[in-house]
C-alpha cells in the first residue's frame, strides 16, 4: 500500500537495481519512533539512504528538497 502522505509512511522499500533493470535486493526502513510524523525527519532518512530515485504517491516541494 502507498501511503497518501509521504511524512506519515509507514515504512519505505529499498530497491536496489542493476544497469540491467534486474532487482539485486530488497529490503523495508521502517519510519519508527522519532521520524514517523516529524516536521523534516522522514525527508533527512529518505536523504541518508542516498536514492537515486524517490517514487512516491503525494509529497510537497519542501519535502523534495530535503530529501536531496
Amino acid at each position: 500500500m502507498v501511503s497518501d502522505h509521504f511524512g506519515r509512511a509507514l515504512s519505505f522499500v529499498v530497491v536496489d537495481v542493476s544497469e540491467k533493470g534486474e532487482i539485486l535486493s530488497m529490503r523495508e526502513e521502517r519510519n519508527v519512533g522519532e521520524h514517523f510524523g516529524g516536521m523534516g525527519k522522514v525527508a533527512e532518512l529518505v536523504a541518508r539512504l542516498s536514492p537515486d530515485i524517490l517514487i512516491v504517491k503525494g509529497i510537497e516541494k519542501k519535502e523534495v528538497n530535503a530529501c536531496r
